[in-house]
């Protein structure tokens, strides 16, 4: 592990987040590793780990949606879009747990912000696996929102890279929580996808919004689908009623029937519900009356949509996108 962190960091490194699975740090460099141990015998966090078939999947969802943002060239491209994490490099490597990264680690936790067990106690041969990306920000749970107009942005940009995603490969994301919305701020005004063949040209009004961490994400690729089976992980399902992550999880269970390698792009609906629903109650943002019950009404009408698609045209977002010419 120690060659590969050398590749990646030159300078310092800061653990900003982590999962149920594995670790993210970020590097001075403006490169962001998500470090998951894979196909060993020892829990984590208390899971069995990823064993190759998921790794294989994760890795194949992230080379097709870093796809989407470089048919931005091609003027022939159905879709593109730049609302997913650009993945670098993938590698697996072996060995004991880098001492540069449990030193961030111990620093991430003195915050008293960590839930995982220390990595440090893994056996010294464990096979990881890392992916580099680009840095996208700060998540959604700790980004400070300024205003409804903000908001909207936001929401709207995921609404567009799933819309995009579906289109391209049947793509459904299926954990699609606060941590795993990235946002920093820009002085670009504008910003271009393209959903089959229509260019969109969005008002970010500040934001660069993008989305991360595609381990129980489903998408069609030219070799099959690529898909996490939820059912073999029961406790997922059994967060407390009226959370309204759980009851997502819950929600897409019921709408996919527990086929989890079929294409239920309502499950992408499902969780913009989630965050219409996220930053009306956990987010403090200058609001007015009327604007929130704007976010109420929508929070209540996608639960009622099939596919982020369809939201594309919801009322909420008249005026922040326009469209132009069809190839």
């Amino acid at each position: 592990m120690s060659s590969l962190i050398k590749s990646y960091v030159k300078h310092g490194v800061k653990k900003i987040g982590e999962g149920t699975y594995g670790e993210a740090y970020r590097g001075e460099d403006g490169v962001v590793m998500k470090i998951v141990p894979m196909g060993g015998d020892a829990l984590v966090n208390g899971e069995v780990q990823m064993g190759p078939g998921e790794i294989r999947s994760e890795t194949s969802i992230l080379k097709a949606l870093t796809a989407l943002r470089d048919h931005e060239a091609d003027e022939n491209a159905k879709n593109f879009t730049d609302g997913f994490i650009r993945l670098l490099d993938a590698s697996v490597c072996r060995g004991p747990y880098s001492k540069k990264l449990l030193e961030a680690w111990d620093k991430y936790a003195s915050t008293g912000a960590s839930e995982n067990e220390k990595p440090d106690d893994l056996p010294s041969n464990q096979l990881y696996i890392s992916f580099a990306c680009d840095d996208g920000g700060t998540d959604l749970e700790h980004f400070e929102l300024r205003s409804m107009t903000e908001t909207v942005a936001m929401l709207f940009q995921i609404v567009v890279a799933l819309s995009v995603a579906e289109e391209a490969s049947q793509f459904e994301h299926r954990d699609l929580h606060w941590g795993n919305v990235l946002i920093k701020r820009t002085r670009t005004k504008q910003k271009r996808a393209k959903l089959n063949g229509v260019e969109l040209n969005i008002q970010t009004s500040g934001l660069d919004v993008t989305i991360i961490d595609f381990t129980l994400s489903r998408l069609t690729t030219e070799d099959g689908d690529a898909f996490c089976d939820l059912n073999a992980d029961p406790e997922l399902f059994a967060g407390p009623k009226g959370h309204c992550q759980s009851e997502t999880y819950r929600r897409m269970k019921r709408v996919t029937k527990g086929k989890w390698n079929k294409y239920c792009p309502k499950t992408n609906a499902l969780w913009l519900h989630y965050l219409a629903d996220t930053v009306l109650e956990q987010k403090d943002f200058n609001v007015t009356a009327e604007d929130k019950q704007r976010l109420v009404a929508f929070r209540k009408r996608a639960l009622d949509y099939k596919s982020a698609g369809e939201i594309v045209f919801d009322e909420l977002f008249s005026g922040i996108w326009t469209s132009g010419k069809k190839n």
